[in-house]
């Protein structure tokens, strides 16, 4: 009985969609106001309505304005596209499961205004043609495989820095930016023989066209990745459309110092909490140093790119030692490996990027001892947060440099009053650090 129900229900939203674009049809090039959409009911009490743009909407039963409605389905042609904010007097408030499979048009660029909350599952799946997208902070919840099927080498989410968007795009491995303007990422202008880095392109209308100037010392390939091959000199062109842009870079021998400036400025940098330095570093460890070598050594570890197991974790431990975050090599299930001490917790290092329980925020401060839970924040105006430490718990005094962007009081807790950047610092016994506030409008 089911069965036939749910077969019911799709062959009326079928309906329902035939009836659109025949109204679509007969609309064209008519004065249609949008917010005259008619809505048609199906079955179960979920309404549907399409305007003049092409963009159908689904009324959930008993929704009101408040509640809003979801984007179903986009039937226009542009490939430029601008989400409504509304259907007659319906917030929208979401995009729709299963949107990608009834798009009409490959879309190229998407821009959704503020009030929507949720971009479920699928809902841009398998649009390779899209590069920009502008996602509010308004949204919150973004379905796993909302992207799926995307061409990540050329999408840019476009977020204010700080929101659920930029955390999404970040897990999902997708370029992001607070820009649509077209952005370069060129990097550090070094390169250590054998090390591959990729040139990141932000919000580019077309693919770009890479090349360089002599192969044999760094080689590119189509998605801008770099790969150096022996020391020696180079220039990197990108033509995007009628413009070329050309980035020059020195590749030279490897040595244990410059591997680790190069890891330390451009891999595991002082802006990642505890656990994203100790994540990124088996990360690059794993990429770029193979355990087959005899050596256990760290430095013939980053010289040359390999050592034993040992070799390979004291130059994990190098790198950590840096930042002051504690490792030391255990003997793991198969061979030996490094475990980490993050807030005062102990991991292995291998398994930290899966570990549910992982602290994942807290970072180590300059000062001994004392961890901060954050180094930056980022709120809204009116809206609060608060910088917890661990390892200290008495004569912490907190300050504001700018208290018309940012207050804080005794406990930590952070009150965003007004637009800026405000430096927030921690004292306690004569010793400081200090952590950024962000405020968005």
């Amino acid at each position: 009985m089911k069965f036939r129900e749910q077969t019911a229900k799709k062959k009326s939203i079928r309906q329902i969609a035939g009836m659109f674009l025949a109204v679509t049809v007969l609309l064209a090039g008519s004065p249609y106001i949008a917010e005259a959409a008619e809505i048609v009911k199906d079955m179960d009490g979920t309404a549907y309505a399409q305007d003049a743009a092409g963009f159908v909407y689904q009324i959930p039963k008993g929704a009101t304005t408040k509640k809003g409605c979801s984007i179903y389905m986009y039937t226009g042609e542009k490939s430029t596209v601008i989400f409504p904010a509304k259907c007659n007097s319906y917030v929208v408030t979401n995009i729709g499961t299963n949107l990608g499979q009834l798009i009409l048009t490959n879309l190229q660029t998407v821009k959704i205004p503020s009030g929507y909350t949720t971009i479920e599952t699928q809902a841009f799946q398998n649009q390779t043609d899209l590069y920009q997208i502008e996602i509010p902070a308004s949204v919150k919840t973004i379905g796993i495989d909302a992207f799926a099927g995307c061409n990540k080498a050329r999408l840019t989410i476009v977020t204010p820095y700080g929101s659920a968007a930029e955390t999404y795009a970040k897990a999902n491995e997708i370029h992001y930016s607070s820009q649509t303007s077209l952005q370069i990422q060129a990097g550090y202008s070094k390169l250590y023989v054998g090390e591959s880095r990729s040139i990141v392109v932000l919000n580019a209308s077309v693919a770009p066209v890479w090349k360089s100037s002599n192969s044999s010392v760094v080689s590119v390939d189509a998605d801008g990745r770099l790969t150096a091959k022996k020391a020696g000199t180079v220039k990197i062109t990108a033509t995007i459309g009628k413009k070329t842009y050309t980035y020059p870079y020195t590749v030279i021998a490897r040595s244990q110092k410059n591997v680790l400036d190069i890891i330390w400025n451009h891999y595991v940098t002082s802006g990642m909490s505890d656990y994203e330095k100790a994540v990124a570093t088996q990360q690059w460890m794993q990429q770029n140093v193979s355990p087959n070598g005899t050596s256990v050594l760290a430095q013939k570890a980053l010289e040359q790119g390999k050592a034993n197991y040992k070799g390979v974790c004291e130059a994990y431990q190098l790198i950590m030692k840096h930042y002051g975050i504690s490792a030391k090599v255990v003997n793991g299930k198969k061979h030996m490996e490094n475990s980490v001490v993050i807030a005062g917790k102990k991991y292995t290092a291998s398994t930290l990027e899966t570990s549910a329980n992982a602290d994942k925020t807290y970072t180590t401060t300059t000062i001994p001892g004392l961890a901060v839970n954050r180094v930056t924040m980022v709120l809204s105006k009116g809206r609060t947060g608060t910088f917890k430490v661990t390892g200290q718990s008495k004569g912490i005094t907190w300050s504001s440099s700018n208290t018309k962007v940012a207050v804080v009081n005794a406990s930590g807790k952070v009150t965003a009053k007004g637009t800026g950047t405000a430096k927030v610092t921690l004292k306690v016994n004569g010793k400081t650090f200090a952590c950024t506030v962000c405020v968005n409008p």
